[in-house]
């Protein structure tokens, strides 16, 4: 009897078809799907605040920030993939008319996971900055008070600045918008402080 093999690379329609009828969310990348793991709380936590924040600091501009349900489509290296947040600014660019993925991102925000922080700081980040309209990164670990943000300058060139009190605030360049760490970090819990806790107890 032979067994059946199984396939490993997707085109994008398959892609699409497959992620259409699925109950849990996927990437797809260099034609491979990849199963998007569950979050942690202080992830859950970190990404609603700071897109509450973010909201409310864009209210009136032209610009519309989306949660982690929303796609963004890379053309030049066909990723798709469900940041925590987007922004995008004036009309949405849609990938083949789809209203549920964008090409045309602004700002994006990953808050961090083990799992894929290497490929969040590294592959994805250099993914990410093919998209003419991408110009602001931002990279929120869930471990720790510490929040990175990379921004393209006026000679197209990337700067880091890093954040890491919570009186900080993040003011994000040529967008006259700012968020503080006190916004995002609200109500996160860190491992450290239940350790003291249990300790003193």
């Amino acid at each position: 009897m032979q067994t059946k093999e199984i396939k490993q690379f997707y085109t994008i329609e398959e892609y699409l078809e497959f992620e259409d009828q699925a109950d849990t969310k996927h990437q797809l990348y260099n034609g491979e799907i990849f199963a998007m793991s569950g979050a942690t709380l202080n992830h859950n936590i970190i990404a609603s605040y700071t897109s509450f924040a973010l909201m409310n600091a864009f209210k009136g501009k032209p610009c519309i920030v989306t949660g982690a349900d929303l796609k963004v489509q890379i053309e030049k290296n066909g990723l798709f993939t469900y940041p925590d947040v987007s922004i995008f600014c004036g009309e949405p660019e849609f990938y083949k008319n789809r209203n549920d993925t964008i090409t045309n991102p602004i700002l994006i925000v990953e808050v961090l996971s083990d799992s894929i922080e290497a490929f969040e700081r590294g592959k994805k980040f250099e993914l990410y900055r093919t998209l003419e309209s991408f110009k602001h990164y931002i990279l929120i670990s869930q471990k720790e008070i510490h929040v990175e943000y990379y921004f393209k300058n006026e000679k197209s060139n990337w700067e880091l600045e890093e954040f890491k009190e919570m009186k900080d605030i993040l003011k994000i360049h040529n967008l006259n918008v700012e968020i503080s760490l006190e916004e995002i970090y609200s109500k996160v819990k860190f491992e450290t402080d239940k350790t003291q806790s249990n300790f003193l107890n």
